[in-house]
């Protein structure tokens, strides 16, 4: 069994969601997983939101359903697409 804390078991989505949010050479990127739509894109999204706080803007989606089609996710001057 996990006994690490939820710092530790999400430090890769963490840091993954900082670099996307921070580093400029992720502005603009495309975010592109095989389940991105249904799993992946959705904790990754979820993650920005929790790390952007209130300086987070609402993320645009076009959804099927219950998966993502596309979305776009901008913090600050950045802009990364899934």
């Amino acid at each position: 069994m996990d006994e690490s804390g939820p710092e530790e078991r999400s430090k890769t989505l963490t840091e993954f969601s900082k670099f996307l949010m921070t580093d400029p050479i992720a502005n603009g990127a495309y975010v592109i997983a095989h389940n991105g739509g249904r799993y992946d894109h959705i904790m990754v999204m979820a993650e920005m939101d929790r790390l952007a706080g209130p300086e987070a803007t609402p993320p645009s989606f076009i959804m099927n359903v219950k998966t993502f089609i596309s979305a776009e996710f901008t913090y600050k001057k950045q802009r990364i697409n899934f």
